[in-house]
């Protein structure tokens, strides 16, 4: 099997989440915790194939992009107040 071709914004999106310490089978590991109660049969593998099909949505890669960058210029002090002293108190909502 061949492995699929990633457009630039999707194999960027995919790096950035991994470089802030994210992975698939991190997100999946969350989404099964989340639902496995409400579907007793459901299987890791299927979450990390959900996952990854989410992560092909550009909606998604879009968000996850933003929200990256987001954080690094929050991080560096970069941002406009009040955005940067919210996300600096908000730590529930931003953490």
């Amino acid at each position: 099997m061949t492995e699929r071709q990633m457009n630039e914004v999707e194999k960027k999106a995919r790096d950035w989440l991994v470089e802030r310490g994210v992975t698939i089978d991190d997100i999946a590991e969350l989404v099964y915790f989340l639902q496995v109660k409400y579907h007793p049969d459901l299987q890791l593998e299927v979450c990390k194939d959900n996952v990854d099909k989410v992560l092909r949505k550009r909606e998604v890669q879009n968000a996850i992009i933003t929200g990256i960058q987001l954080d690094v210029l929050a991080e560096k002090k970069l941002l406009e107040d009040p955005l940067q002293g919210i996300i600096d108190r908000d730590e529930g909502l931003y953490g």
